[in-house]
């Protein structure tokens, strides 16, 4: 069954499938109706072309009377957007986000990531942590001005602080990996979670402190490296972390300001990595943060999830490591 996704004019995503003429499927999730059926006898009893003249013979009559029939609801397919799905329908990895982010407060963006009704509970406690944590440190900020020059500050509630914040991001780590392996074990180190990065695309996650503008930008997982000896190292607040928790005698000055910072963002980062970036916003998801997202990975539309609402099919869990 041929499967493809595109965007529409207004960049809105959309999908189209089919076993042969008489049954084509256009999938719009931001439609009142998110499926809308055609048929190439539809296409032929109108013989109404959408699109551009050069693009009559680059693509199926299927494709053009999903066009059609799209149309009909004021949804446009840019046709050079039409792409086949990387996945199949339905298929998905668990806690990995595939979407598009909202263009503004008000607009959906679209998020086909499922959440099963009987793991919500995993969304709600791990976006409570986040955003109880990440309300402790904006409680920090009457204290320690958020600036470069203080970056080196450092003190017990700063190492209170990045403990808890660092703890957050291994359990966000493992809970991940886990979701994504067909077995487990008892224990795993950076070794294993680095293997997130190309997942999640964790060094192309970028996000500001809401409040402070002349915070320079953060890229928490920027430089993270998979060779052999740097998968903590080549995390510099990560392995202050681990230095202050294991030797805070003689590593105390590592509990810093600059390395708090670095780790709550990377908690900001892992949950809506998970979850997508609407989950700090206020008509979304309104979780608090101290964070904004200021630059979110791309993901094309034939990347996307597409589990629609009205249960066409099963949902899949596809774990992504096997």
């Amino acid at each position: 069954m041929p499967e493809y996704a595109f965007l529409d004019d207004d960049g809105r995503f959309g999908a189209i499938w089919y076993d042969d003429g008489s049954d084509i499927t256009v999938f719009l999730p931001h439609a009142d109706q998110e499926i809308q059926k055609s048929s190439l006898e539809f296409w032929r009893e109108r013989y109404e072309y959408v699109g551009k003249p050069e693009d009559k013979l680059s693509f199926p009559p299927e494709i053009h009377a999903a066009a059609l029939a799209a149309s009909l609801v004021n949804s446009y397919i840019n046709m050079s957007t039409i792409k086949p799905l990387v996945r199949p329908r339905g298929s998905f990895h668990p806690r990995v986000w595939r979407g598009i982010p909202p263009k503004h407060m008000l607009d959906e963006g679209y998020n086909g990531l499922p959440r099963d009704p009987t793991e919500d509970h995993i969304y709600l406690e791990s976006t409570l942590a986040a955003s109880s944590l990440l309300e402790e440190l904006t409680g920090l900020f009457r204290t320690i001005t958020p600036a470069p020059a203080n970056d080196t500050a450092y003190g017990h509630r700063v190492r209170e602080l990045l403990i808890l914040a660092c703890t957050e991001v291994e359990a966000a780590w493992r809970g991940i990996y886990t979701a994504n392996r067909t077995s487990t074990k008892n224990s795993y180190s950076t070794k294993e979670y680095v293997k997130l990065m190309p997942l999640l695309k964790l060094d192309e996650w970028v996000v500001r402190l809401k409040d402070h503008p002349s915070y320079p930008d953060i890229t928490p997982f920027i430089g993270w490296d998979d060779a052999d000896g740097m998968t903590t190292k080549s995390l510099s607040w990560y392995a202050d972390y681990n230095a202050i928790k294991h030797n805070r005698e003689n590593e105390f000055p590592k509990a810093s300001m600059g390395s708090l910072i670095k780790a709550m963002a990377a908690v900001h980062v892992l949950q809506i990595a998970q979850w997508g970036p609407e989950l700090f916003q206020r008509f979304h998801g309104n979780r608090y943060s101290a964070f904004e997202t200021f630059k979110t990975p791309i993901y094309g539309p034939e990347e996307q999830y597409i589990v629609p609402s009205v249960g066409l099919y099963p949902k899949i869990k596809t774990p992504f490591f096997g």
